[in-house]
């Protein structure tokens, strides 16, 4: 296994200077020294030395403050390649990004058996493919999205929720078969990156991303990166309770934000709603076979007026807002993003009663420059964020994405 501990006084300044000018686009080196904490002569050694290979380019002239104006800095985002892989529902698809981890290729794969075999194989295939449609040697980065738990300094998976994988060195296995080291991560910590590197979040530095799909995901940002907690990246937002008397929950517990406001919630309560005798578009469209009912033609109806979708809505969203509620009052974050595959399709349909119930709850101090936005990405976004989380492990831990 490679050694990601170990740093060094040249390591660590490069990192610096890279991640500065990723984040800022372009400065001038007099900026980046401020901004790094180094000296102007360690600044100008280390540009000159990334203009040399390519990796930083002059990018126009600042404003001059009295003096000669500034030569910019601009950082060349295509002088390297990241992958970024999204293993999730028997499938596995995935992009090439820039160092930004913005996509330039998008590729599928599909589909994915169940064991450690089958998926290693099926990722160790789609690299393979990827691959052939680029110049191998400028990547440098591969980012993998994966339905479970990981340790992201080793790269070993705890659990997962899907494909039968077992507790072992995923990372290891990877390498053994692709020739390069992956850096493993969690679905909804990897989609949190992307929407602060690419989404919604650009701006905001403390984050609260709550991922909605047939289950829901958290992840917290703290001054624009993860906080990984126990070692994980995952905020259990899903298992905070909020109706103590509520239905048991697949955690074992009872009353948990999952069984009020997932995915698999919303279409349960539309079901029982139109059990209970009330009219729905949502029987006819399923010819009354409503265990086709899902949370995403819950949407589709609401969005046409159906009143049991849109109250099924409201109510999902007074339930989310009462945990983001608590969640702002302890946390304070600048923003609070609502992801996901339901999360995205429901917009405002969800999120006003989520404000709402915000207002009602939260403490005015916390909530006073607090935004609750949805999205601003699409599918492809667990994949850039898998290149995005690469790629900034790979700047922390070392140079090599830079100056191989």
């Amino acid at each position: 296994m490679a050694d990601t501990g170990h740093f060094d006084t040249r390591q660590l300044s490069y990192s610096r200077v890279l991640q500065v000018l990723r984040e800022q686009r372009t400065s001038s080196r007099a900026e980046l020294a401020r901004r790094t904490g180094l000296s102007p002569a360690t600044v100008t050694t280390i540009t000159r030395d990334l203009m040399e290979r390519g990796y930083l380019r002059e990018g126009g002239v600042g404003s001059s403050k009295g003096g000669r104006p500034p030569i910019l800095l601009e950082y060349n985002a295509r002088s390297r390649l990241a992958l970024g892989l999204d293993l999730h529902e028997f499938a596995v698809s995935g992009v090439v990004t820039d160092l930004y981890a913005q996509a330039l290729q998008s590729h599928k794969l599909e589909p994915v058996q169940d064991g450690p075999e089958a998926v290693i194989a099926a990722l160790a295939r789609w690299v393979e493919g990827a691959l052939e449609s680029v110049n191998p040697d400028k990547c440098r980065a591969i980012g993998i999205a994966i339905p479970g738990l990981v340790d992201p300094k080793t790269g070993a998976l705890i659990s997962a929720s899907e494909f039968g994988l077992p507790s072992m060195p995923l990372a290891d296995a990877l390498e053994d078969r692709i020739g390069l080291r992956p850096v493993l991560t969690n679905r909804t910590p990897a989609a949190a990156l992307a929407e602060r590197w690419l989404g919604a979040a650009r701006e905001a530095e403390n984050v609260l991303f709550i991922r909605l799909g047939g289950y829901i995901g958290g992840t917290i940002l703290i001054d624009g990166l993860p906080y990984w907690g126990a070692g994980h990246g995952v905020a259990a937002i899903a298992h905070m309770t909020v109706d103590p008397e509520g239905a048991p929950c697949r955690c074992g517990s009872r009353g948990c934000l999952d069984t009020v406001a997932s995915g698999a919630s919303i279409a349960r309560s539309a079901r029982e709603a139109i059990k209970a005798g009330r009219s729905s578009g949502l029987a006819e469209r399923t010819s009354d076979n409503l265990d086709m009912i899902t949370a995403e033609m819950v949407v589709e109806e609401a969005r046409r007026g159906d009143a049991v979708a849109l109250a099924v809505l409201q109510e999902a969203g007074s339930w989310l807002g009462l945990a983001v509620a608590n969640c702002i009052n302890l946390l304070g974050p600048d923003m609070v993003v609502i992801g996901g595959g339901v999360g995205r399709a429901a917009g405002d349909l969800l999120l006003d009663p989520v404000r709402e119930t915000v207002r009602n709850r939260a403490v005015w101090a916390a909530t006073k420059r607090v935004r609750i936005v949805s999205t601003s990405l699409g599918p492809e976004a667990t994949a850039c964020g898998a290149a995005a989380t690469a790629i900034l492990a790979t700047m922390t831990r070392s140079i090599e994405l830079h100056v191989t």
